[in-house]
């Protein structure tokens, strides 16, 4: 057969090739990114990816795919037109050992669930663009994960999906003095906006770089969606959503512009306010861990809690002093008051008498120095106080009848 399409070969290029040379399709890539890695590899929309740009994000995406537990011989969709974000998916899927399903990007969403359930594909990748017809077709197929390749930095106001669902949070890019970035879109989706211009970001081989883009506005927004969920775990997605949009910080490029607003959504989000509307802090009323000191005043009252049992031994002679004129403090027990005390009483022999007492009042001798506590029956009389062997005033005396 005359092989006519050897004539618009480029100069160079053979006519036939050996494949024993390369033992798969990675080692023929692979080879192409270290040699030619400075050139250009892919051309779309005025932007390029050079063959090195195309190993490193490769790297990178099937890292990402084997780490979600993708094992050797999984089938991934890919559901892409021709953008730059085809090859490296492509090639991140090889080189992770997976299998690519290609997948027409305008399919409907009955067609491209039989095609998902026909290729048992475990993982999509699909431009934003296209996702509606997933959203609708996923549940019922065996599609675990989904990685939404973007066209959101193209400065327009025509929605894009995911990022237009209803249940979506949209993030828009802001710039170090919180102006709207030159490249993010703009549209009543958007929901908040956080920094995406010269981000400090992470990269491939433990390297760091600034970077540009929603895609890095969306991790700040992603962070604090994860705070406000670990400081209160009950709280729905839309709950989230709703407390993430009202505590944003109001951004508007007029004092005349509405907030929430087409270029900045509800404003740039607040952390710290959002975690403070969804844990708000509880001060707690401390109250004393130690009893107040009283004030004593007469009648001073005193709970004693165990029985009164005093045996007072007379030592010194009864003398006669000068009598209290007024009450002195009056001690109640609220303990039993039956007992043995060895108290003489007028006209009785000495030694132990029994005597029972209801709760009620217990007077002490009145004398300011003595702290004994002593009990009194319906004497009537002057009673010496054991201790201090002061008299009692007889007024001070109460019947216990």
């Amino acid at each position: 057969m005359e092989r006519f399409w050897l004539k618009n070969y480029p100069p160079g290029v053979p006519a036939d090739i050996d494949p024993s040379v390369y033992p798969s399709v990675v080692s023929l890539l692979e080879e192409s990114f270290a040699k030619y890695r400075d050139a250009k590899a892919y051309v779309c929309m005025d932007k390029a990816l050079t063959f090195g740009e195309v190993d490193t994000l490769s790297k990178a995406l099937a890292a990402w795919l084997q780490g979600r537990g993708l094992t050797r011989g999984a089938r991934v969709a890919i559901m892409m037109p021709n953008v730059l974000q085809y090859p490296v998916a492509l090639a991140a899927v090889l080189r992770a050992g997976l299998i690519a399903v290609n997948v027409n990007p305008l399919y409907t969403a009955r067609e491209l669930e039989h095609q998902l359930k026909d290729s048992g594909a475990e993982a999509v990748i699909v431009l934003e663009n296209f996702a509606s017809a997933l959203q609708q077709a996923i549940a019922s197929t065996a599609v675990k994960h989904v990685v939404v390749a973007a066209m959101g930095n193209d400065n327009t106001s025509s929605p894009s999906y995911p990022a237009a669902y209803p249940s979506v949070i949209a993030v828009g890019a802001t710039d170090q003095l919180d102006h709207r970035a030159p490249f993010s879109n703009t549209g009543s989706h958007i929901d908040v906006s956080a920094p995406g211009v010269d981000v400090l970001s992470t990269v491939w081989d433990n390297g760091f770089a600034s970077m540009s883009g929603t895609s890095m506005a969306t991790p700040h927004v992603a962070g604090v969606a994860a705070l406000v969920r670990s400081c209160n775990a009950s709280l729905t997605a839309d709950q989230v959503g709703a407390i993430i949009r009202e505590t944003a910080r109001p951004l508007r490029d007029a004092p005349a512009d509405p907030v929430p607003n087409d270029r900045y959504g509800a404003g740039l989000v607040d952390a710290a306010a959002a975690v403070a509307r969804a844990c708000p802090i509880v001060r707690p009323i401390f109250t004393r861990p130690w009893p107040l000191r009283p004030i004593f005043t007469r009648p001073t009252f005193i709970t004693r809690p165990w029985p009164l049992q005093l045996w007072p031994t007379f030592t010194r002679p009864i003398q006669t002093r000068p009598l209290f004129a007024t009450r002195p403090p009056i001690i109640f027990g609220t303990g039993p008051l039956g007992g043995e005390f060895d108290m003489p009483q007028p006209g009785a022999s000495p030694g132990p008498q029994a005597f029972t007492f209801p709760t009620r009042p217990i007077p002490t001798c009145g004398r300011a120095s003595c702290a004994t506590v002593e009990a009194l029956p319906a004497c009537g009389g002057s009673v010496p106080c054991p201790a201090c062997e002061w008299l009692r005033n007889p007024r001070n005396c109460f019947s216990f009848k």
